[in-house]
């Protein structure tokens, strides 16, 4: 079974996307479990306070997640579309924790990377920072409303510079702009056609 990772930025519709994969190629979804982190809305109302905690909390949880979805097997499914790729919370941890603390983090997060396979596709949304705003304030989430703009500007940067380290098996980036998932039923189409032809490898949609 092949692994599709969705990444990006917070209110880029990762999830949906994934969702909307799911349905496209019969796979199987694997989505992040944030609501369940109690820590998530206390970090927000202090970061500084809870950051070591929530980013060691979300680094086990993904690897728990992770190592038991990659490992099964599924007759019925080609393939598993996840709305997160696993090292983010290195990503996170670098834009959260002072330094000190990150160099604890990293240890625990290479010794435990060493036990995950990378997923087969990386498929990256990236969106203006005033779409993701709009985005975030649209799903109502009451913790996210303390995010402010230079945040999602620091893990834009962030992403970028580790999406640059990553060297994917293959690579699609996506643009979509201020174009919601659902109202693009023809560039979902060509991802499933980027998917399922083997002779791509890095391309960009918008």
């Amino acid at each position: 079974m092949k692994h599709i990772a969705i990444e990006g930025n917070i209110g880029s519709g990762k999830t949906t996307l994934s969702q909307f994969l799911v349905e496209a190629l019969g796979g199987r979804p694997m989505l992040e479990e944030f609501e369940q982190n109690p820590l998530l809305p206390l970090f927000y109302a202090d970061r500084r306070k809870h950051a070591l905690s929530l980013e060691i909390a979300f680094m086990a949880q993904r690897f728990l997640q992770w190592s038991h979805h990659t490992t099964q097997t599924d007759l019925f499914s080609d393939y598993l579309i996840s709305d997160y790729h696993y090292e983010k919370s290195r990503v996170f941890a670098g834009l959260n924790l002072e330094e000190t603390e990150f160099a604890l983090f990293d240890r625990l997060f290479v010794s435990l990377q060493n036990h995950l396979r990378p997923p087969d596709l990386l498929i990256f949304v990236r969106r203006p920072i005033a779409v993701l705003q709009e985005n975030i304030v649209l799903r109502g989430r009451t913790y996210e409303s303390q995010i402010e703009r230079d945040y999602l500007e620091r893990i834009d940067l962030n992403l970028s510079a580790w999406l640059t380290q990553a060297r994917p098996k293959k690579l699609l980036r996506l643009e979509p702009g201020k174009q919601k998932f659902e109202e693009m039923p023809s560039l979902i189409a060509k991802i499933a056609d980027f998917v399922h032809d083997p002779h791509n490898s890095f391309v960009t949609l918008s």
